[in-house]
């Protein structure tokens, strides 16, 4: 596992504690934070590969946190958000993949989201159009497409609303290289950063 911290990436709020680690082949009882029931219904072995990895970096993670004393339960709102508790009081952690690695954001203050892409993905032009406003694509049509399409994702994974967002709802404005305000419906506002970690691109949103 590897902590992706402030001293690498600056813009990382010291709130938050990321995490990485490559997919591999771990033993089904590799964390006590696997879902045997849920596992069992996943026949594809990439998937379990990527769920079993995610749950190993989360138990490495939260051990790294808050030691190995503490209890720590992982859960699961209505419409599927996870959070977790350690003693019983409330966390807050997303998860992210791709297909070769694994990343898992925890914060014990900030309603964090998180979503990576590899850098080397194609977004096209008519995707893009798809996601941003009128207004959004006059100002932002030039940025890079990945970073733009895993910001809005991170906003809705902090939301935990999923599919039920459109993402033009979501809208951004830049800051700085990398760094974004987000409004949701003109209420709602949230603070966004994307970097590039290795070869991926990073975003979180909260």
């Amino acid at each position: 596992m590897n902590i992706v911290t402030t001293s690498i990436i600056p813009t990382i709020p010291e709130q938050i504690v990321l995490g990485e680690l490559t997919i591999q082949e771990f033993a089904p009882d590799s964390s006590p934070f696997i879902d045997k029931a849920f596992l069992g219904q996943v026949t594809n072995r990439q998937r379990r590969k990527e769920y079993i990895t995610s749950r190993v970096l989360f138990s490495e993670l939260t051990q790294k946190v808050f030691g190995g004393e503490k209890e720590v339960y992982l859960g699961k709102e209505p419409l599927g958000k996870p959070f977790f508790e350690v003693n019983g009081k409330r966390n807050y952690v997303s998860f992210t993949h791709s297909k070769s690695k694994v990343f898992c954001a925890i914060s014990e203050s900030l309603d964090v989201g998180l979503d990576c892409e590899r850098s080397d993905r194609i977004v096209h032009n008519e995707v893009v159009k798809r996601i941003l406003s009128t207004q959004e694509w006059k100002v932002l049509g030039e940025e890079d497409p990945i970073t733009l399409w895993t910001i809005k994702e991170a906003a809705v994974k902090s939301l935990g609303t999923g599919l039920r967002t459109n993402l033009k709802e979501i809208e951004l404005s830049k800051e700085s290289s990398g760094q974004y305000r987000i409004k949701i419906n003109s209420e709602r506002k949230m603070r966004g950063v994307c970097f590039k970690y290795q070869d991926h691109h990073v975003s979180l949103a909260w």
